[in-house]
């Protein structure tokens, strides 16, 4: 069976907590029936930057291939200490998932500093170049939030992302009170301006 990522974008608050803002899962979950009928899903950047790459897998994490040359694994292994409380159920150890790690776009744009600076070029080295360029592009065009599906970057995700005996996706966000809709509204204009250190994608995998 092959190897799948799964990742989830927190965002910082101003009191210096993290939260989930967005997702590989809903994002799949806003996509609807376009995610399972058609194309549609794939061609956007959130579903390119979910698709099962495994010479991105292994310069990320080194799961299913090796770390390009002079590249040690890019993301640092495990969820951070602080990760959210959403991040935890979809992502860790009781998940299912394995190979836990985070980064953020600083790193990426290291490694890809670092092997432009390689001398001697290889048909390796401009895919992995080319792979860091294309995973840097579409964390920005998500960002922008313009593709023709969503991906609500501005977002506070909680709970479960499925519900299997009832066949719900998100069922404790969806059943979430007035009030607590209106909380979570009002956190959400907490969030720090993205930037370098207010934005991170956690990582895990599945086999």
């Amino acid at each position: 069976m092959g190897a799948d990522i799964h990742w989830i974008a927190e965002r910082k608050h101003s009191d210096g907590l993290w939260e989930s803002a967005f997702g590989k899962s809903f994002c799949q979950h806003l996509a609807g029936d376009r995610y399972t009928r058609t194309t549609e899903f794939f061609d956007t950047p959130q579903g390119q930057f979910g698709e099962r790459h495994y010479r991105w897998f292994g310069m990320l994490s080194g799961v299913r291939s090796d770390p390009i040359e002079p590249l040690e694994e890019i993301a640092r292994p495990g969820l951070p200490a602080d990760a959210s409380q959403h991040a935890h159920i979809l992502l860790g150890e009781n998940s299912g998932c394995h190979s836990q790690g985070y980064f953020t776009v600083p790193m990426l744009e290291a490694a890809l500093t670092e092997l432009t600076g390689v001398s001697m070029s290889t048909p390796e080295l401009r895919q992995a170049r080319k792979t860091l360029q294309d995973k840097i592009n579409q964390i920005r065009q998500m960002l922008k939030d313009e593709s023709i599906l969503p991906v609500q970057t501005a977002n506070l995700l909680y709970g479960r992302s499925e519900d299997e005996k009832n066949g719900e996706f998100y069922p404790d966000m969806a059943q979430e009170s007035n009030h607590s809709a209106l909380a979570r509204t009002k956190r959400i204009e907490g969030y720090l301006p993205v930037g370098p250190d207010t934005l991170r994608f956690l990582i895990a995998y599945d086999s």
